[in-house]
């Protein structure tokens, strides 16, 4: 490579790292003007991802604030379905189960007939029986030694529980992420706060 396309080839990948940055901001910033206002119908107006976002982050500040609120079905199944969906995409649904240690998996149950896909909701059922079969809670001695911590993790992850369900969750079409963002604008009186 010659120093000139070198120099092209940095600063190519200095501007897209600095996009990339620049949009991670602005996201943060937008979700946190919805986290300290009731949300309006401003908000649908924004991707699926950033509907989510925003009504979870609104809702979830609540929770950690309010001591008043209690969260109503909608309100609970956007909250628990916004844990699901960042743990799927981070590393499946081993990983969802694993983080809540199965805490919130008779949320998710209950909050299932919200779901307004068939497929979806099947998988969602599938990935819930399956969680059901496993116990994901730890002890106090895995969560105090970090090692015993990560094998009994790595033990879970190598079964490969999941693994099926992970890959039908991103080739739902139209995407979970869709799905519920379009769920949540039809629901949105019920859902804001």
């Amino acid at each position: 490579m010659t120093p000139e396309q070198k120099k092209l080839a940095d600063e190519t990948i200095k501007s897209g790292a600095r996009r990339a940055a620049e949009s991670l901001f602005a996201d943060i910033a937008m979700m946190r003007s919805w986290r300290d206002k009731p949300l309006s119908d401003e908000v649908l107006r924004q991707s699926a991802s950033s509907v989510l976002n925003s009504v979870s982050a609104r809702l979830w500040h609540l929770l950690d604030t309010d001591l008043s609120f209690d969260p109503n079905p909608e309100q609970k199944w956007v909250m628990v379905f916004s844990k699901l969906d960042a743990d799927v995409r981070n590393g499946g649904f081993y990983q969802y189960f694993w983080n809540t240690e199965g805490a919130t998996l008779a949320e998710l149950e209950r909050g299932l007939f919200f779901v307004p896909h068939s497929d979806f909701r099947s998988l969602l059922e599938e990935a819930a029986s399956r969680a059901s079969q496993h116990d994901y809670t730890r002890s106090w001695l895995s969560r105090r030694w970090e090692w015993w911590y990560w094998k009994s993790y790595q033990k879970g992850a190598d079964q490969k529980r999941f693994d099926d369900l992970d890959d039908l969750y991103f080739q739902l079409t139209p995407g979970p992420l869709e799905m519920v963002a379009e769920w949540i604008g039809r629901n949105f009186p019920r859902i804001k706060k």
